[in-house]
């Protein structure tokens, strides 16, 4: 049971075990052994103590915020407090994200592909519809409460599900809450914005399934910005006083910004004038006030992790579920496209690794490897502990692990390295369908688009924002201007290695090597529509329940929950009915996985031996010993022991008197 952080302390034993059968008289190597026995039992403890100390797990998910958008990658505004976390941390440049919004985020709690829950598409949910994580897929919460008993926070924006309370966060593996549940709240009245209906008078912010009790007072001071409740609420989190102080948190931190609508922000207009000109697009000017604002929120909370002393144990992950909306504001640059296309713009997102747990060596350095968002979920339970506990037939995910990426030197040679990621299929015969993948050396990615999937239908801008001399921009540069940038019977193919703006369609510039290259794009494809889960988008789970109109409740009302738990399950069940007969034969796991709910997996005995670590580790916190101090104390006290014992063994000899006999026993007179 013994594992290498404990290694010094049976060294330590070693040396002093022997150390008293040296010092041990006569019938003194018994003391001696007993003296032993107690040593191990307090370094048993100090050890039990160690291995109960798993990181905390704080993951910040931007909305819709893009490459260019940060100073640390030239942008224009500047993010101090983010440019300091760049510096704490590992940059990951090849970090892909699948689709967006809604189903981009599922994959990030998940680790499964969006084309393994019926929603491979380039489509997030709005209200009244009943799409959300199906019932039997667990979430990366649940698993860490499950097998390493993390205390679990929510707070922002949810987005994967609402129609029942089966959907919501509390239900899906998180004990806490904070925030909205659909697509977009006004940042300052906290009502709901439909993306097809535009604004309403319908709030939607929630505390632990209850409607937010102070919706009143912050809606009358209209300068409260709800990006000012998400960093007050995760510093009340941190700090959290009914959670055991030797239990790890994780954080799903999902920040409204970038997203619209945006407010302006009184106190960050004339810095913005200063920085953007008297020229500038109103748009990126309220762009530019809400990237400061995000600036100073997420350093507020990486202060707060250092401040509350959680830092040296903290794993923080900052990164985004899409790109930059450029029709708002936002620049990808130097990648192609905006929120909602498969272009880099969208599907290439910044991803920083720090937190006291990345050794400083690693501090603003840069992994090139390839990375999906797939792959947090087995990297974080490899970084809790509890990947190999879990048995391969319970492994609900689609994503590796990429611990050893992260916490070695990059290799090529790395167990778990990929050299493609399927990034969607949106039908089985692959003309909806894209992939990144590496060929001697060169990035290569591969899209074979269908408009109806693959292109979110309110993205109105395909280009690349330009920055000038002065990194100031207000022009996009549309892709009808690049002749050799369009597609070839809705087909592209870039390297990406030599052409990171993807500017040039190999399909139309080098037919001859593209032919090859496709080919080994779709080999790689091919095999993943043929997963039992696999099945084209399942259109029902975005059709607008009329039961489900929040106008029903009244102006005023909160956007809520509207089916039972019967309704829902009986809406699923219609739904996946009216499949094609053929369809519906490829659809029967997938029905499964939203009909059943998960059955975890067995962990009690494992989840008993967590607590007695924590009750451990609680008892060394409230004598407030540091492991090492224990450790000076234990072996002064062995020491002293053994010099007491000694000086009475020496003193006591002047009271014997030893008499030979004819056998080799001594008697004591």
């Amino acid at each position: 049971s013994f594992n290498g952080k404990s290694v010094k302390y049976w060294v330590a034993l070693y040396i002093l075990h022997h150390n008293c059968i040296l010092f041990s008289r006569i019938n003194a190597v018994m003391i001696a052994r007993v003296l032993s026995f107690f040593v191990i039992a307090a370094l048993w403890q100090q050890s039990l103590a160690q291995d109960a100390s798993r990181p905390n797990i704080v993951m910040i998910l931007m909305d819709d915020i893009g490459w260019d958008d940060f100073s640390f990658n030239g942008g224009q505004i500047p993010t101090p407090n983010m440019d300091a976390m760049r510096a704490e941390s590992i940059l990951l440049t090849k970090h892909y994200v699948h689709l967006m919004c809604s189903p981009s985020r599922t994959q990030f709690l998940t680790g499964r592909y969006a084309m393994y829950q019926g929603i491979g598409k380039m489509l997030p949910w709005d209200d009244q519809e009943i799409g959300g994580i199906p019932m039997g897929q667990p979430t990366l919460a649940n698993w860490l409460k499950l097998t390493a008993n993390y205390k679990t926070y929510a707070v922002g924006k949810w987005h994967m599900g609402y129609a029942y309370d089966g959907l919501l966060p509390n239900a899906r593996g998180f004990d806490h809450f904070y925030g909205f549940y659909q697509g977009a709240v006004d940042y300052i009245t906290l009502k709901y914005k439909d993306i097809e209906f535009g604004e309403t008078d319908h709030y939607d912010f929630w505390e632990d399934m209850e409607p937010f009790c102070d919706i009143d007072q912050v809606v009358a001071d209209d300068q409260i910005n709800s990006m000012d409740l998400y960093r007050d609420k995760t510093i009340e989190y941190i700090n959290d006083a009914a959670r055991d102080p030797a239990q790890p948190f994780y954080m799903y931190l999902a920040l409204q910004t970038m997203h619209v609508p945006f407010s302006s922000i009184e106190e960050k207009q004339i810095e913005c004038l200063g920085l953007l000109g008297q020229g500038s697009e109103r748009t990126r000017r309220y762009y530019c006030q809400n990237l400061l604002v995000t600036d100073d929120v997420v350093g507020a909370i990486v202060q707060e992790l250092k401040a509350s002393g959680n830092w040296d144990n903290t794993l923080l992950v900052f990164t985004a579920d899409n790109g930059g909306d450029i029709e708002f504001g936002g620049c990808n640059y130097p990648f192609r496209g905006t929120k909602g296309s498969m272009f880099d713009g969208n599907t290439r997102t910044v991803a920083l690794v720090g937190g006291g747990v990345i050794p400083t060596e690693f501090h603003n350095t840069q992994r090139e490897a390839l990375f999906s968002s797939l792959d947090w979920t087995p990297t974080f339970l490899e970084f809790a502990g509890v990947l190999d506990d879990i048995a391969e037939d319970d492994r609900l995910w689609d994503g590796r692990s990429q611990y050893e990426l992260l916490m070695a030197e990059e290799s090529d040679t790395y167990a778990n390295r990929r050299d493609h990621i399927v990034l969607n299929i949106g039908s089985r015969d692959l003309t909806s369908a894209s992939v990144v993948f590496e060929r001697d050396g060169t990035l290569y990615k591969y899209i074979a688009e269908n408009a109806e999937i693959d292109h979110w239908k309110y993205n109105k801008i395909d280009g690349w924002c330009v920055p000038d001399e002065n990194n100031n921009w207000n022009l996009v540069v549309d892709t009808g201007k690049e002749a050799d940038s369009s597609s070839l019977d809705d087909q592209y193919l870039f390297d990406l290695t030599n052409d990171v703006s993807e500017m040039s369609n190999l399909l139309k510039v080098d037919a001859d090597n593209a032919r090859s290259l496709k080919h080994e794009a779709l080999a790689l494809i091919g095999p993943y529509a043929q997963h039992q889960l696999y099945h084209s988008p399942l259109d029902f789970l975005w059709d607008r329940q009329p039961e489900g109109n929040p106008a029903l409740l009244g102006d005023g009302a909160f956007v809520s929950p509207f089916l039972s738990e019967v309704e829902y399950f009986q809406l699923v069940t219609q739904g996946f009915n009216s499949i094609e007969e053929d369809n519906a034969v490829h659809a029967q796991y997938l029905r499964a996985l939203y009909l059943n709910k998960w059955t975890p997996p067995n962990f009690e005995k494992k989840n008993e031996d967590i607590q007695a670590h924590v009750a451990v580790a609680t008892a060394y916190n409230v004598v407030g010993v540091s492991q090492n101090v224990a450790m000076i104390l234990i072996v002064t006290g062995i020491v002293l022991a053994m010099f007491l014992f000694r000086w009475c063994t020496r003193r006591s000899r002047k009271d014997y008197t030893l008499i030979p006999t004819s056998s080799d026993s001594v008697v004591h007179v």
